[in-house]
């Protein structure tokens, strides 16, 4: 009695079981599950070939000036300006904190006065002792000559009034004092004219105190400094980046950046495998997300030949090597704006048109090329082998040199035909137009 238990279970198992595989197969075929082959009719046309490079980067402008001050390490009191804000050149940016070097100016110019003080007294008491050594000096001549000249005077007068030559030998042994007394005057003249350079020169020294300062370059350039507290728009236009906040300290003289024009550049990342192909001067069509189909001409207006590293979008590095290019927007007065992300493409070869087909319709047998071209049979296509000769290789077509025309239907499928076959109505109801990419 169990074992016939057993052998009805068994029975049941296998009825569902067959069941169960029919429904599947009823149900594939009515998905046509088994069957996933697809059929594309394209009609044979003209295609652009030409290569392309693609480029992504962001909007920047390519007319800016930077708000800068020589200041560094004072606080910044006031901000004028916010991103966005249209300023004319002339208006106050940014006031900044130059009461530590008004202080310090005030401390030097003291010290300087003081110092001045010093030099002047030093001057006053060079002038003072020239004044009386050269004084005392001019006595000393004055006191020299007067006795010379009274001398040559007393001798001249007795050479004449006497006759007896004893006499006059007395007279000219006294009138040789006379030459004593001019070598003296002589020498005294000397002494003066020495002294008086001499203390010339220490009084030109103390005027040279008087007249200069260890303090004057410092002092000039915190007046210079004091002097750039209010900081200045170098030019009219519009507000893009500010560097400073209120209450911070100066750590860079750039302060903000204001664009000045509408000329905007796209600074882009290029692979390494087309650095080599791009030059300066090609043409580029740049878009944006914010403004849509909207197509900008750019140009290549500069090349950087220096690889920077790359980062995917998570911020980890990647194993690849990037270099940078400047395309300038040769539009003028667009809607883009600084920071938009833009998409270029750059032609790196002129475009051409060319007889061409998706190449995935070709085929190959090992020793040809050939597609399969649809020939108009009745109601029908009937499949007809034909070989073709290919050339350039563009993203999504190649180039057929020989073999079809203009206009001639070809089929697109994964399925396999034999030469001749002829489509049956189910793969023509299934047949749908090439579109392309």
């Amino acid at each position: 009695m169990k074992k016939k238990k057993v052998i009805i279970i068994i029975l049941v198992v296998v009825v569902v079981i067959i069941i169960g595989v029919n429904v599947l197969k009823e149900a594939a075929s009515s998905v046509d599950f088994f069957n996933d082959s697809y059929y594309q009719l394209y009609t044979v046309k003209n295609q652009e070939f030409g290569e392309t490079a693609t480029m992504s980067g962001k909007v920047s402008s390519d007319a800016v000036v930077n708000v800068t001050s020589n200041l560094t390490g004072v606080k910044v009191n006031t901000l004028n300006i916010e991103i966005g804000d249209t300023v004319q050149k002339g208006d106050i940016i940014a006031t900044l904190d130059v009461n530590d070097l008004q202080r310090e100016l005030n401390e030097l110019v003291n010290e300087e006065k003081s110092e001045k003080t010093t030099h002047q007294k030093v001057l006053d008491r060079a002038i003072s002792n020239r004044d009386r050594s050269l004084e005392q000096l001019q006595k000393t001549i004055d006191t020299i000559k007067k006795e010379l000249d009274g001398l040559k005077e007393e001798c001249n007068k007795l050479n004449d009034e006497v006759d007896d030559e004893s006499e006059k030998t007395t007279i000219n042994t006294n009138c040789e004092n006379i030459s004593i007394l001019e070598k003296e005057l002589a020498t005294a003249r000397s002494e003066y004219t020495r002294e008086e350079n001499s203390l010339n020169e220490s009084i030109e020294d103390a005027e040279t105190a008087v007249n200069t300062s260890s303090y004057s370059s410092r002092i000039k350039e915190l007046r210079n400094k004091i002097n750039s507290s209010k900081v200045y728009a170098p030019a009219s236009g519009l507000v893009t980046g500010i560097n400073v906040n209120v209450g911070t300290i100066l750590s860079t003289d750039n302060l903000a950046t204001i664009q000045t024009g509408d000329s905007y550049k796209v600074v882009v990342t290029v692979p390494e495998t087309q650095i080599l192909k791009i030059k300066k001067g090609m043409k580029a069509n740049v878009t944006t997300v914010a403004t849509g189909n909207q197509v900008f001409s750019g140009t290549i207006s500069k090349i950087i030949n220096i690889p920077s590293s790359n980062t995917d979008e998570m911020g980890y590095s990647e194993d690849k090597v990037g270099y940078s290019a400047v395309i300038t927007i040769d539009d003028k007065n667009t809607d883009l704006l600084v920071g938009m992300t833009a998409k270029c493409k750059v032609a790196i070869t002129e475009k051409t048109k060319l007889l061409a087909v998706p190449y995935d319709a070709i085929k190959n047998d090992g020793t040809s090329n050939y597609v399969y071209k649809l020939v108009a049979e009745g109601g029908s296509y009937k499949v007809e082998y034909t070989e073709v000769e290919v050339g350039n290789e563009g993203k999504y077509y190649t180039e057929i040199k020989s073999g079809l025309s203009l206009s001639e239907r070809i089929l697109i499928t994964d399925e396999i035909f034999s030469n001749g076959d002829v489509l049956n109505q189910e793969i023509i109801n299934s047949l749908t137009d090439y579109v392309g990419d």
